[in-house]
């Protein structure tokens, strides 16, 4: 299985997301979901993953910066 993380400032996107995809029938883990990019800079140093999906413009740090972590 992929692992997914999924980064978004919105609740209610991260739980969209979570939940409206069969995650595991596409072959995928949905490990953890994060508020923001510190978050998800944090756990993707320690555990790294398949797919990231986030928000283009989370507050304090865009995609851009946490893709080059």
């Amino acid at each position: 299985m992929k692992r997914v993380l999924i980064v978004d400032d919105e609740s209610i996107v991260r739980v969209a997301l979570r939940s409206l995809t069969d995650w595991e029938s596409w072959g995928y883990t949905l490990v953890k979901d994060c508020l923001d990019g510190f978050q998800a800079l944090e756990y993707i140093r320690n555990h790294p993953v398949e797919l990231l999906i986030t928000d283009m413009k989370c507050p304090a740090w865009t995609v851009w910066a946490l893709s080059d972590g």
